[in-house]
């Protein structure tokens, strides 16, 4: 209850970049084109139901990927970068990683371009609301 739908996020058109970096190297990444519906959304505070994705091997974890769907490989999440968020906590705070989907909340920021990661979506201050 409360929550936004990933179909919502998944609305958000994937534009694939094929460039070179200041050195000449190929430099390739993918940027979104949010809808307004997704637009209307930044920095406001969200609430959303799905996966935790871990990037270290803690037991709880202070960032971390989140998805509509469970883990099925150790090293990737397999989804488009449309459906997923990059999730902080808030200073000296952790989540215990989980299999089980849980609700998560925080303030969800659009990131228009990462030509490092290709992250769409970053939500900070994330508190578990539940399990």
């Amino acid at each position: 209850k409360g929550e936004i739908d990933w179909k919502v996020l998944g609305k958000t058109k994937v534009i694939d970049i094929n460039t070179k970096d200041a050195d000449g190297m190929d430099l390739v990444y993918q940027k979104p084109e949010f809808p307004a519906a997704v637009k209307a959304l930044d920095n406001t505070k969200i609430r959303i139901k799905g996966y935790m994705f871990p990037l270290d091997s803690d037991e709880r974890q202070s960032q971390f990927l989140f998805g509509p769907f469970p883990l099925n490989c150790p090293f990737q999440y397999h989804v488009s970068p449309a459906l997923v968020i990059e999730a902080h906590t808030a200073k000296d705070f952790s989540i215990k990683f989980s299999y089980d989907p849980m609700t998560i909340e925080g303030t969800l920021e659009l990131v228009p371009e990462d030509k490092d990661l290709s992250t769409f979506y970053r939500l900070k201050d994330v508190k578990l609301i539940k399990e």
